[in-house]
């Protein structure tokens, strides 16, 4: 989910958006993406579903009948469309290699069969250590003594990472100095999406000062806190995340920078406070029966499991809530977004969003990806539905507006999922 202004300072030609072709959405390329100053008064427009477009008044909405309405000849209960579903089966990611690319001199491997291999890479193995900035100071090491250290590594099971000809299947790698590893090919399995989206509600790192590393800490029930212990202990090698109580609550804390790594490197995790948390964008793009286990981590851990009969999540990130209302539409459900002050004892702690759902056949996330149905108290024609307009307001306009021309469709639907036709034919 990209703000207009970051495609127009991309190469945003190589880019797909959503859009409306003869009431179903599917992805389609952008053939143009241009600014310019506003000329007519800026126009916030808000629905029912708690759906917000911010356009000028002469940029048409799609509204009921299929008709596009500028935005200033839209009134209160003009109903505006949005999509009711996204049909995409999604796509199936690789195996993720956790190889690091930068830095390698941080890490060492090991491999199964250290004789072996140092047998039939040893020219290879010397050459580096003899060359390599990290020796090249020690004249030993040109006088021979590069075997020893090649002894050294056969010895204790690991070599440095950049003397590596080529990654044996199934080695483990581990930051240099560090007992926690991981291995050098790891598969989307349904617990790993699971603790990613847990992450994701729950999860948070930092580095305590005086400290080579990093500490990873998960705040939740304490059911899901064993269950992401267990998965842990699977997806690392050697790692010995610990639960303790803090303020009469459970914390699972595990010390180490192989996680943090994965999270950030290779799973592709933005790093940053709770406000900017996001999914990494292959997530949004998962067949359904995998992308429910990603739901399923991110609800365990922000859902308001109470009302049995909605569908209730709640985050102080725009993007995240943005992401979660975009998931709900490729199970087929029509969820509402709105504004909500975050209070914790009592103290009001800034904005957050709460998206919510109601009227699906079942409240089982894990039923999500076979024969879902919703009922909606909106009007609705095959894959739309018909938003009724509940306050419009003026806003102030910013030095520039950005518009988007895409291939076939001509319109563009915005990350609250509003669908927008562009206000010029280009």
């Amino acid at each position: 989910i990209m703000r207009a202004e970051d495609i127009f300072r991309n190469d945003y030609k190589s880019m797909m958006v959503m859009a409306n072709h003869n009431n179903a959405y599917g992805w389609f390329p952008i053939t143009k993406c241009w600014r310019s100053k506003p000329q007519e008064q800026t126009i916030k427009i808000k629905t029912k579903f708690g759906r917000e477009i911010i356009v000028t008044a002469n940029h048409p909405i799609l509204t009921e009948g299929n008709v596009w309405t500028e935005a200033k000849n839209i009134s209160i209960g003009t109903r505006i469309g949005i999509p009711k579903i996204f049909r995409d089966d999604g796509k199936i990611p690789d195996i993720l290699s956790t190889i690091p690319t930068e830095n390698t001199d941080d890490w060492v491997v090991e491999v199964k069969d250290p004789d072996e291999y140092a047998s039939e890479n040893k020219e290879h193995i010397v050459n580096i250590i003899e060359i390599s900035g990290r020796y090249a100071r020690d004249k030993r090491y040109k006088n021979g003594h590069a075997d020893k250290h090649l002894w050294k590594y056969k010895q204790n099971n690991r070599f440095w990472l950049p003397v590596m000809n080529g990654i044996p299947p199934n080695s483990t790698l581990f930051p240099y100095r560090s007992n926690v590893g991981i291995r050098s090919e790891i598969s989307l399995t349904q617990d790993l999406l699971w603790l990613i989206g847990f992450y994701i509600a729950e999860g948070c790192i930092s580095k305590p000062k005086h400290s080579d590393n990093y500490v990873t800490v998960f705040a939740s029930d304490l059911k899901f806190l064993e269950k992401a212990k267990k998965i842990l202990g699977d997806v690392l090698v050697d790692s010995k995340p610990t639960i303790v109580w803090c303020k009469q609550s459970p914390t699972l804390r595990i010390n180490c920078n192989v996680l943090p790594y994965l999270l950030r490197n290779i799973i592709g995790i933005p790093d940053g406070k709770a406000r900017q948390k996001a999914l990494p964008d292959w997530a949004l793009e998962l067949p359904l029966d995998m992308l429910r286990h990603v739901l399923q981590g991110m609800y365990d851990g922000d859902g308001c499991k109470q009302n049995k009969e909605w569908f209730d999540y709640s985050t102080t990130s725009k993007t995240l809530a943005e992401q979660v209302l975009f998931i709900l539409l490729r199970f087929g459900i029509v969820g509402s977004l709105n504004r909500a002050n975050t209070k914790l004892n009592g103290k009001t702690y800034g904005i957050g969003y709460r998206i919510g759902a109601f009227g699906m056949s079942s409240m089982h996330i894990s039923e999500w990806d076979s024969a879902l149905t919703q009922r909606i108290q909106s009007r609705y024609e095959s894959d739309v539905a018909w938003a009724p307009v509940n306050n419009i307001e003026n806003v102030n306009s910013p030095e520039w507006v950005y518009d988007i021309s895409v291939d076939t469709a001509e319109n563009f639907v915005t990350g609250n999922l509003i669908t927008a036709h562009n206000c010029y034919s280009e």
